[in-house]
């Protein structure tokens, strides 16, 4: 290989030539895909670096701009960005380069597939070609589930810091596992209140119902302040059509959210945390089932917020009951292991004969 042999024609040296070309083309790409396939644990290292880009990217805002325009930090940068090395780009293009590499990587193995030949050695290429390209692709979807994870949870915290100002009455609302997922504008009612218009938060395992914070002396709403008045754990809760007798036209967007006591034992004792509260009821005596209906100005909110909100219920549930499961299933273990000795002592007292 690599040498035309004498007396050949132009066109089968061109031929030949080309070959080689492929050949070496096909042995290119299976080095590549061979490589990444070995490095592909260490890529998860990404998860790491991308889920913390977006708090970097706002530190750097912080530390460059306003006030701190004029600042070391700043005027480094600003130096550091004319080096001919850095070629004109600033940090922030240089930090966003990691996040881009790795959505390159997929896109870049599935051009190679695409342009593999028939020949057995491309064919044997093409499998270790189509292997890396899944775990490279599994690799970004973590990272990507990762970094979406780390935002709905900083969403949490700023719900928490900017929304309610950490107020006590939802000192527990943040939470290593909750994560946000919706928001918006709603009307809410029940039995014993006509509709009144509340802003809800939807969370991974918590519905919260809030209105507008008033100024003191004036009474005059604050912005983006609001005071939580129900609360809803999501095991307690479930979605169902509104009553047919409530909807009056078509343009009514709304749905039934039941409240039901999943928390009390059937001696009435609570099982766990009481996250589920209400000012509809009084001195915060929960009844065992409530209902309340949920109007949305638009069909599209209406059905996002229920949808989002049915999902949501059923994650929880499915995820409680494998919790319940599997502690139910250690103490089976538990409890069979403490009766082990026991079954042997009485077993060995049965067996010895009585002494003369």
């Amino acid at each position: 290989p690599g040498t035309v042999p004498r007396g050949v024609s132009g066109a089968t040296v061109a031929l030949y030539s080309r070959a080689e070309q492929v050949r070496a083309a096909t042995e290119l790409a299976r080095t590549h895909a061979q490589i990444f396939s070995e490095m592909v644990p260490f890529l998860r290292a990404y998860a790491g670096y991308c889920k913390t880009y977006a708090e970097a990217i706002a530190l750097v805002k912080q530390l460059t701009e306003g006030r701190n325009a004029t600042s070391k930090f700043a005027k480094f940068l600003q130096r550091a960005q004319s080096v001919p090395q850095c070629r004109g780009l600033d940090l922030a293009s240089f930090l966003i380069k990691p996040p881009q590499r790795l959505c390159k990587y997929p896109l870049f193995f599935n051009d190679l597939l695409k342009n593999m030949g028939d020949s057995r050695a491309d064919a044997e290429s093409a499998a270790l070609i189509s292997t890396t390209l899944k775990a490279v692709q599994d690799v970004a979807t973590t990272v990507n589930k990762t970094m979406a994870s780390a935002g709905s949870q900083a969403k949490v915290f700023e719900i928490f810091k900017d929304h309610f100002d950490a107020h006590d009455s939802v000192a527990d609302l943040v939470s290593p596992t909750r994560r946000f997922l919706v928001e918006g504008d709603v009307d809410f009612a029940s039995h014993e209140k006509a509709p009144k218009r509340h802003h809800f938060y939807l969370f991974n395992d918590l519905l919260l119902f809030a209105t507008p914070k008033r100024a003191l002396v004036s009474g005059a709403e604050i912005s983006n302040k609001y005071k939580v008045k129900h609360r809803f754990a999501l095991v307690d809760i479930s979605v169902l059509d509104a009553p047919a007798s409530i909807s009056l036209n078509a343009n009514d967007h709304l749905f039934l959210v039941r409240f039901e006591d999943t928390q009390q034992s059937a001696g009435g004792a609570p099982r766990q945390a009481n996250l589920s509260n209400s000012v509809h009821w009084a001195d915060g005596a929960r009844p065992q089932r409530a209902d309340f209906l949920i109007w949305a100005d638009q069909a599209a909110e209406c059905e996002t917020l229920r949808n989002s909100l049915q999902q949501a219920c059923y994650d929880i549930k499915i995820l409680h009951q494998g919790l319940e499961s599997r502690r139910r299933a250690s103490v089976n273990v538990t409890a069979a292991a403490g009766d082990a000795p026991t079954k042997t002592a009485a077993a060995a007292a049965k067996g010895a004969a009585p002494s003369a």
